[in-house]
């Protein structure tokens, strides 16, 4: 049986000839236990796009807890977790905007409506990385402005005001809390951390943040890391995060990067050669390893959840780059995504995988769906969302 490691007991040995497998998460990213005979793929669920979409965003929904959360692992609603709220609902919406259906909508609503309640001890609102994406999608889709006007008052303007959370943040002040929070063995995940928000401060009309914001993008991918898979993970969700944010606010270049501990990023000045080296570590069955570095990857390396996210920042950059054609690796990583979905919508996180993750599913969801629609309107010389 799959054995979950939380962060903190990343030091417990493993059994002999048992692989690790690393999971990124908003509620605390962890590692499982992969024996060789649980390293084969999942069934392909028998489903047009539309069709199994639906079941994933139906399957997510069954997960959903009375308060509007999700808990941890699946089927457990003893605790749940407003960081991990973004990431579910997110590939809930890849149904709704395919189908109208009021039902899925409903169950987006609710988790806004729960992750509106989350404070800090001081009862100050409390935000996760890709909270304030949701909160304007939801806006939108709900016609209701609660969502996104919440944000823009307790997050972006009090970080402008350095009065944010129990510890008075301004923007710079909080980021360098998420940098630190993101040290040694996850330090790959910072470029990933500020990829939403990046774009939401540009629909919040918020200039000067966007740009700190953007520049903590551009130094995470500056602290990658793949010199020891063993010790440092997931570098490969870092360069996706780093790509799809800056792909976000149509960075087409920017300063070489200097990653001394990433060859592959190093020196890297260009949205187009970002990608083309995304594009490169793909796998010839469409998936991404959860790591750039292995030495003898297995099947049960391939990881959805990086293959999700590089698949997000592709679609991202293609609407960027009309020259480059990324749509072959996009349709690839797509087809591979609904390969891993099982007969009952969920997806596994990897080959063999038979607990699941929520949080993975519905960025496996957003993966599939997403069609990379261009939908910038300029105003007063700044990329402000309108609609």
């Amino acid at each position: 049986m799959k054995k979950t490691l939380i962060v903190s007991v990343l030091a417990v040995a493993f059994n002999v000839g048992a692989r690790i497998h690393p999971i990124v998460s908003h509620n605390g990213s962890y590692v499982v236990e992969v024996t060789a005979s649980q390293q084969v793929k999942q069934p392909m669920a028998a489903l047009g796009l539309d069709d199994a979409i639906e079941a994933g965003a139906i399957h997510i929904a069954a997960q959903q807890c009375p308060d509007g959360g999700f808990g941890w692992p699946h089927n457990d609603c003893s605790n749940t977790y407003h960081n991990i709220t973004a990431p579910i609902i997110d590939g809930v919406r890849q149904a709704y905007i395919r189908s109208g259906n009021a039902g899925f909508l409903g169950v987006m609503k609710d988790a806004g409506d729960y992750d509106l309640t989350n404070e800090y001890g001081n009862g100050e609102a409390r935000f996760g990385a890709f909270t304030s994406l949701m909160m304007w999608n939801l806006s939108k889709d709900t016609g209701d402005s609660i969502y996104k006007d919440f944000t823009d008052v307790e997050f972006f303007a009090t970080l402008d005001a350095g009065t944010y959370s129990d510890n008075d943040y301004d923007t710079q002040g909080w980021i360098t809390a998420v940098e630190t929070s993101r040290t040694g063995t996850w330090v790959n995940l910072r470029p990933w951390e500020f990829s939403s928000l990046v774009l939401t401060s540009q629909r919040h009309c918020r200039n000067i943040q966007s740009g700190d914001f953007e520049l903590a993008i551009w130094r995470g991918l500056g602290t990658l890391d793949n010199t020891d898979p063993d010790n440092v993970y997931s570098d490969i969700i870092g360069v996706a995060g780093g790509l799809l944010g800056l792909a976000r606010i149509n960075r087409e270049s920017f300063p070489a990067i200097n990653a001394p501990l990433h060859a592959g990023v190093n020196g890297i000045g260009t949205l187009e050669d970002l990608a083309d080296y995304l594009m490169s570590l793909q796998n010839p069955d469409g998936s991404f390893y959860w790591h750039s570095n292995l030495a003898a990857p297995e099947d049960g390396d391939k990881d959805t959840q990086t293959t999700a996210y590089a698949v997000m920042a592709l679609i991202k950059a293609a609407e960027r780059l009309d020259e480059s054609n990324y749509l072959s690796a996009i349709t690839l990583g797509q087809s591979y995504l609904l390969s891993m979905q099982d007969s009952f919508g969920g997806f596994a996180s990897y080959p063999g995988d038979t607990e699941h993750n929520t949080e993975v599913e519905g960025e496996a969801l957003t993966a599939i769906g997403m069609t990379g629609v261009y939908d910038r309107i300029y105003q007063s010389g700044m990329e402000c969302y309108l609609y």
